[in-house]
This record gives C-alpha cells, structure tokens and sequence, in this order.
C-alpha cells in the first residue's frame, strides 16, 4: 500500500530476514572484526553500496540503489552464527525501510569477500524483496 511522502507517495518494500541467510557488511577499511553498533545488512547491494562511504543514498520503489560514494570498498560477511534480536536490533534510526538495516549488539568476526573499485557492480532489487 502506498504511502503518502512529502512530493509523492512511495510503497515501501517488504524486506525479510533470513534466520539462515548471510549478513554483509560494506566499508572501505580493512578488518577482521565488526565492533559492536556497527550496520549489517542482509541486502547484499545495500552494504556495496555503503562500502563506498556515501553521503547521500537512496532507493527507488523497486529497490536500485543510487548514491554518491566514491571511495573503494570492501564487501564483508559475517563469519560466525547471528540471532537477530539477540545479536542484532533494527537500526532505531534509520530511514529505510523496516529489515534494511540492523546494529550489532557484540563484536563480530567478518570475512572480506569482495574488493568493490568503484564503480561498484550494477546493484539491483534484492532477492527477498517484494513491493507491498
């Protein structure tokens, strides 16, 4: 159901947590582990976006993602089990939509997966979207 925005209406996506699905995390430093209160995400494009240090990032009703990073990136996933609402908590301000980004409650070890030059790779809708 679309909802009325300043400008317009938008339909918020409904984005679903994986109990067994990967978290990623993007950043441009290197590292082995996450500090406690840093974003993980789910939404893989999400975090290569981030990755590049943006300012400004947004997405659309179908989920592309554009933003004005410039900064190389690395893309990490989380390399140990996490239990969301124990090791995770949605991001209380955050503007996305609900699911799109959560906080670490604890350290936590991460694998670098990817080195993203920018421009990063062609970032789509997530897989576990779907417009409501």
């Amino acid at each position: 159901m679309p909802v009325m925005i300043q400008g317009g209406y938008y339909t918020p996506m409904k984005l679903t947590i994986d109990p067994q699905g990967t978290w990623f995390h993007g950043s441009s430093q290197l590292f082995t582990e996450l500090r406690a209160g840093s974003t993980i995400t789910q939404w893989k494009e999400l975090a290569e976006a981030f990755s590049h240090q943006p300012s400004m990032l947004s997405y659309d009703d179908n989920g592309v993602i554009s933003h004005n990073g410039t900064a190389k990136g690395y893309l990490y996933i989380i390399d140990e089990p996490v239990t969301a609402e124990t090791d995770v908590y949605q991001h209380p301000r955050s503007v996305m939509d609900e699911n799109a980004e959560f906080l670490t409650r604890r350290p936590l070890k991460v694998k670098m997966i990817c080195e993203l030059p920018w421009p990063a790779c062609a970032v789509s809708r997530p897989k576990n979207t779907q417009l409501i």
